[in-house]
């Protein structure tokens, strides 16, 4: 399987989307308790753990964990063979490919991470709408797409009911490639480690 940079960003980016979407976002909806509901679970989260499978559009699967402390920390571990490590610290998001021993540095504020803590941005009236809701049997199924009309993008978010939980979410991008994640063992607001969001980069010529 190979893998690939962009890849492991859109698993980033949905993550990031689906805290801050329903909190902030204007509902083009007339089924606005279900849009209620869902924004009271986002503002509840302070902490976030949870299991996670990835599959893309050609099968393609990846695990691993998935860390959150908010504002402004994530974390995310993939199993493997995927050697992948990304680490958002508050400053810098950190993108670690362990195969290479290769660390990449870039400013918190150039990524989508910037959306986790920045107190003042907001999706707002003019970039995303969340633009239809509906229940499934015991699930609750979420849409929101850019307002810019000319963004293909889609995402559907899948919230199990009774108790309410987030369980997957999808994206389809401009290129109609999609991505997959469902989560799995979710613990909510638990203390996390704080070393968990450092990332301490050590001498290569002193590995055994």
């Amino acid at each position: 399987m190979i893998i690939t940079k962009n890849r492991y960003f859109n698993i980033l980016f949905i993550f990031l989307i689906i805290i801050v979407i329903p909190l902030l976002a204007k509902a083009q909806t007339e089924n606005k308790d279900l849009i209620k509901k869902t924004s009271e679970y986002f503002n509840n989260i302070e902490s976030l753990k949870s299991k996670f499978i990835q599959i893309d559009q050609n099968g393609n699967s990846s695990s691993g964990v998935i860390f959150l402390q908010r504002p402004g920390k994530m974390r995310i571990e993939y199993n493997k063979p995927d050697q992948i490590l990304i680490v958002v610290d508050g400053y810098y998001l950190i993108y670690v490919d362990e195969e290479i021993d290769q660390a990449t540095y870039m400013d918190i504020n150039d990524t989508p991470a910037k959306y986790l803590v920045d107190p003042d941005w907001s999706f707002g009236s003019e970039t995303i709408e969340i633009y239809d809701a509906n229940t499934d049997g015991d699930l609750i199924n979420i849409y929101a797409k850019p307002y810019d009309k000319k963004s293909k993008e889609r995402i559907k978010f899948i919230f199990k009911e009774k108790p309410l939980e987030l369980r997957q979410w999808e994206i389809i991008d401009q290129k109609k490639n999609s991505i997959t994640v469902t989560l799995y063992d979710v613990e909510l607001n638990n203390e996390l480690e704080s070393k968990l969001f450092k990332y301490e980069e050590y001498d290569l010529f002193d590995k055994d």
